[in-house]
């Protein structure tokens, strides 16, 4: 990960960077008796969010998140150098 920088943060909530390209991925932290990350793209629509509204419209999305993470584990990726891969989550039932 060459060219990430960090954003923002809410202390043991969420992360977000700003990677190759401009792009920007969430790292939000999620769980109660289990933590884990979910680390989301941000769509267009919610990067814009982002850079005209600042970190409030990026705390509602965290909490969205942490609200219902499995609504939001198919959006899961990794980041592998400067690339962005799909690692969706799945939950066994």
């Amino acid at each position: 990960m060459n060219n990430m920088q960090e954003l923002a943060r809410q202390l043991g909530g969420w992360v977000l960077y700003e990677i190759a390209g401009g792009r920007l991925v969430l790292s939000v932290n999620c769980g109660t008796v289990a933590s884990y990350e979910i680390f989301l793209e941000l769509s267009s629509t919610e990067a814009s969010s982002y850079r005209e509204h600042g970190v409030q419209s990026v705390d509602a999305l965290a909490k969205q998140v942490t609200l219902n993470p499995r609504h939001f584990g198919p959006r899961n990726v990794t980041l592998q150098g400067d690339d962005i891969v799909p690692a969706p989550l799945s939950w066994h039932q």
